[in-house]
């Protein structure tokens, strides 16, 4: 079983057009300095492999732009096992913690920080680099692991644009049956 310091590792804060992105990068360089920053690259995949690409580390966290960390997250040391429940290795998987979203008090994995294998990040296909209709988000094609603690807190509603993008972006994921588009009969017998 490994064990990871959070702190040892590379933490990106990626960025591109959020109104409160100076605010929270400010915050999350008071808690990190080291932190590193990813702004104005134009997509998920693409990000996050500019992410890959600079990290010195064999595992990095990153941290959306509309996100807050909260304080006890850096206090974290992840005892990692070689292997899930089923047997799968897990060294190529991405850990996903909840995040509480402010607007509605729900929590859970969207815009929550994220712990990456440097590799398995620089050669992934997703969003916008995805082969395949089904592979546009990471929680749904990926060695994905997500994990019940809660450490950081999602604001976005800083404008009228920043809402409705990330509402329409919630819509159309939660139309969705992990990833693929169902037909309505199918989705309303799935919800009852």
């Amino acid at each position: 079983m490994a064990k990871i310091d959070v702190t040892e590792l590379d933490i990106f804060y990626i960025s591109f057009d959020e109104p409160n992105c100076e605010e929270h990068w400010a915050d999350l360089l008071n808690k990190v300095p080291w932190a590193k920053r990813i702004h104005g690259v134009k997509g998920f995949d693409a990000a996050h492999k500019s992410a890959a690409e600079q990290s010195e580390t064999e595992r990095f966290i990153t941290v959306d732009g509309d996100n807050i960390v909260m304080d006890d997250f850096f206090e974290q040391k992840l005892d990692v096992p070689e292997t899930d429940h089923d047997g799968n290795d897990i060294s190529e998987s991405i850990f996903s913690w909840n995040a509480k979203n402010m607007l509605n008090g729900l929590v859970y994995g969207n815009g929550g920080l994220k712990c990456w294998p440097k590799e398995y990040a620089l050669n992934m296909k997703t969003h916008e680099d995805a082969d395949d209709e089904e592979g546009m988000e990471f929680c749904w094609k990926l060695n994905y692991i997500q994990l019940n603690d809660t450490f950081s807190e999602v604001y976005q509603t800083a404008s009228p644009f920043q809402a409705f993008r990330a509402g329409f972006r919630e819509g159309v994921k939660m139309s969705l049956d992990q990833g693929v588009h169902i037909s309505p009969d199918e989705f309303k017998e799935k919800i009852w």
